[in-house]
């Protein structure tokens, strides 16, 4: 006898025995003499925004023994409704499972939500034993059933308002309770034979149960990660016991479930490549003083007119093909994916996004011209801005030399010195440079600076922030200028004969670069999305700007925007670190936050002698010296590779975004890599063009 039929056996024994006190004629009138209606159970447990949860209420089970007390059903069950639940599962079974209809009594009473009883039902009997206590979900299950039981079990359910949850473990189940006329069919993952739990088995069956019946996964939800998996599987609903009835916090289990799921959900939602700020999921915002809410309004308010103005896009049209030399070309690298190959062991295939012949040498220019271009609009005169790497700061100059604009670059000291070709270059454009002094001397100091002068001179001057980070409207309109680098590769791979690349991959300090080429793939379910932060010397020696791995980054405000950043406990931004001035950066834009959340994009990072590595095997194998920002994203390429083979793609492509030339980088590589004696590179740092101070 199996653990089934021995289950089935002890519920039909109770059944008659409580049908002996009270016959089924008499439970019959009492159930038709109630006044309330089951609750809709389908339109509960069926959602495009979440992954509905069924939070069991569960002392005991079959394979485990006793698992939990549960003194207090009613407040189990609040708390469980209080955390998100969709519906409540109340065992009455009493011999193994130590429930009783005492219990679903008091849930119903407790909640205004769904309720399920289950048990092991085989009769009308129980069905309107349930309905008389409340339920507005009973469980059928498949394999204790006969056809001809199952369908008029299932029309007695439905005759009395209800929904059954029709549970099955194979193939032929499913297409059994599909021609019972099953509504709401459950996959257990659980073999009722040996009791053994095999979650592969959900997620194989649930693409067999057609679209518009609910589909609820069953057994082995312990947290997230299980729950993901079988909502990305094709789950509807998720039905979880022993993971939430045996938590400590209850309320915070089911609610870190639903989160999970509405992160699915998140993440199924189409398109991703259009959606508008000011908030990317939770993140994004516009957290700024009060005067400058004015200027973002008008900002916001010029940009979305200018979108639509025929004459301004056409101008930027022409200044990208005419001055910035767009389309950038799009270069395949044979044997540098030739070591790629060797070390991942698989035959790899690398073309670059030559964002580094760009004028001015960069991905920069596309979102310094076309600000500049609003500059011009909103009737401003003057520019400020920030710069980590010196390539921004060189953009804006160059693009404010171009229109007749006053601009002024603030340059953190440390950057200033390590990128002293790109302060001369600024200068020579007509720029003041300003090197700040205070705080850490970097990226996010320059930042801060650039914020007091705007709202100090706010009335003529422009912001022109270089990153898809900042106040809301600065993440879209970055992104908007910057997506013409993926949309152009996508063309341009065609040329090759390539339908699409199976890799995009791309560095992230504050995200522009890597925006600008995912977003033409980020609605292309086919195309994988890698981006690589600066990993410094490791996440563990804590010298790094690792914002999006586990255990390195938290969520808060900074600079505006809503986002994962570096801070201390007490909120207090950590010094980063990175070889690479550009992704020496504490946060990272919203859309990046939001994309990391959803699982849109695979973010890792690359630490400075990875990143070195890529820098020289690019130099030696394709005759490119690439920004070492850039190495960031070739040396994750192998690491992409990697990943991409052991998903089962065969042969994969990779396209590799070089944001920017490393000519700003040759003293810090000569030094690395010990082209430079001690007495050069000295003789460089002192020789330097820095700018003016502020502290």
């Amino acid at each position: 006898m199996s653990v089934l039929d021995t289950l089935v056996a002890g519920a039909q024994e109770d059944q008659q025995q409580r049908e002996s006190v009270l016959s089924f004629a008499q439970l019959q009138r009492q159930v038709n003499a109630l006044t309330t209606t089951p609750r809709d159970a389908y339109q509960w447990l069926k959602s495009d925004q979440s992954v509905p949860i069924i939070a069991e209420i569960k002392r005991a089970s079959p394979s485990k023994g006793f698992l939990s007390a549960i003194e207090d059903p009613a407040a189990l069950a609040t708390q469980y409704a209080s955390g998100g639940a969709s519906a409540i599962s109340v065992l009455t079974e009493s011999r193994v499972f130590l429930g009783s209809f005492d219990d679903l009594d008091a849930v119903r009473a407790a909640v205004d939500i769904p309720v399920l009883n289950k048990d092991f039902i085989t009769t009308p009997y129980q069905i309107l034993e349930a309905r008389l206590h409340g339920a507005d979900l009973v469980l059928l299950i498949v394999a204790a059933l006969d056809d001809k039981q199952l369908r008029e079990l299932l029309d007695f359910t439905h005759q009395y308002g209800m929904y059954a949850l029709v549970e099955t473990h194979s193939q032929e189940e499913i297409d059994r309770a599909v021609r019972a006329g099953a509504k709401i069919i459950g996959i257990n993952a659980r073999n009722l034979t040996n009791l053994d739990v095999d979650t592969n088995t959900v997620r194989a069956l649930l693409e067999h149960i057609p679209q518009d019946v609910v589909k609820v996964a069953e057994s082995g939800v312990f947290g997230a990660v299980e729950l993901e998996a079988y909502a990305r599987a094709g789950a509807d609903a998720v039905l979880v016991g022993e993971g939430v009835a045996t938590a400590e916090q209850p309320e915070l289990a089911v609610q870190r479930l639903v989160q999970a799921g509405n992160k699915v959900k998140l993440s199924e939602a189409r398109p991703l490549s259009t959606h508008e700020g000011p908030y990317f999921g939770p993140y994004g915002g516009r957290m700024v003083p009060e005067a400058l809410i004015g200027a973002l309004d008008e900002l916001e308010r010029v940009y979305k007119e200018a979108k639509q103005d025929p004459d301004f896009m056409q101008e930027l049209h022409e200044l990208n093909r005419r001055y910035v030399g767009r389309p950038s070309q799009l270069t395949e690298a044979p044997r540098f994916a030739e070591r790629i190959s060797e070390r991942v062991g698989g035959n790899i295939r690398v073309f670059l996004k030559r964002e580094d012949l760009n004028h001015t040498g960069a991905h920069k220019i596309n979102n310094a011209l076309g600000q500049a271009l609003l500059v011009k609009r909103m009737g401003k005169t003057r520019v400020i801005a920030e710069t980590g790497a010196g390539q921004h700061g060189v953009a804006t100059a160059t693009v404010c030399a171009l229109l007749g604009l006053k601009c002024r670059i603030y340059m953190g000291q440390i950057d200033a010195r390590r990128q002293a070709l790109n302060v001369a270059r600024m200068r020579l454009l007509g720029a003041e440079v300003v090197e700040v002094t205070q705080g850490t001397r970097i990226l996010k100091d320059a930042i801060n600076e650039a914020l007091r002068d705007w709202v100090t001179n706010v009335a003529d001057t422009h912001y022109l922030l270089g990153t898809v980070a900042g106040p809301h409207p600065f993440p879209s309109m970055v992104r908007d200028f910057q997506k013409i680098i993926g949309e152009e590769a996508r063309e341009q791979l065609h040329e090759y004969g390539v339908d699409h690349p199976d890799g995009v991959v791309a560095c992230v300090g504050g995200g522009s670069n890597a925006i600008g080429v995912m977003n033409a793939f980020l609605d292309d379910t086919r195309v994988h999305l890698y981006g690589y932060e600066a990993g410094g010397y490791g996440p563990e020696d804590g010298r790094h700007a690792i914002r999006l791995t586990p255990g390195t980054g938290q969520v808060g405000t900074f600079q505006g925007a809503w986002s994962y950043l570096l801070e201390n406990e007490e909120g207090q931004t950590l010094d980063t670190y990175s070889i690479s001035a550009g992704l020496d950066y504490a946060s990272v834009g919203p859309e990046h936050a939001w994309l990391h959340d959803i699982g849109r994009v695979n973010y890792d990072y690359a630490t400075d002698t990875e990143a070195m590595q890529a820098f020289k095997d690019l130099c030696e194998t394709e005759g490119i010296i690439p920004a070492i920002e850039s190495s960031h994203a070739l040396a994750g390429a192998t690491k992409a590779a990697q990943d991409l083979l052991q998903q089962g793609i065969e042969n994969p492509v990779l396209l590799v975004n070089v944001s920017g030339r490393g000519d700003k980088d040759v003293a810090t590589a000569g030094k690395w890599f010990g082209y430079l004696t001690d007495e050069q590179s000295a003789a460089l740092e002192a020789n330097g063009a820095h700018g003016n101070a502020t502290a």
